[in-house]
């Protein structure tokens, strides 16, 4: 998995692997950022029907001892449920490496290799 992320003004690419999207971009946070997560429950759903629908993620997280939800939206499931784990971690205050924070408007792309 490869996962761009915007925050704060800066952009920088994380790399990871798992046994699936959330797995791998939870590898990548902690390989390249340093930051300790951990997914506890994970939930999912579509919001409307057919192609157009748009797929809604819900993860519960817990970093150093304080649990939080987060949710994404997206087209794609896998988009998601990283806008998931990363709207969690906002959640937490948990910052993205020395100089830049989960903001209210951070993007995630990524894709599964």
């Amino acid at each position: 998995m490869r996962a761009r992320l915007a925050a704060a003004g800066t952009t920088f690419t994380i790399n990871g692997e798992g046994n699936g999207p959330i797995s791998a971009l939870v590898h990548a946070l902690r390989q390249d950022l340093g930051i300790e997560v951990d997914v506890l429950d994970y939930a999912e759903h579509a919001l409307g029907a057919g192609e157009e629908a748009t797929a809604v993620a819900y993860v519960e997280v817990r970093s150093h001892g304080e649990v939080r939800w987060g949710v994404g939206m997206d087209p794609n499931i896998t988009t998601a449920s990283m806008k998931a784990v990363l709207s969690a971690l906002e959640r937490l205050g948990v910052e993205l490496g020395a100089t830049a924070e989960v903001a209210g408007t951070a993007e995630v792309a990524g894709t599964a290799d």
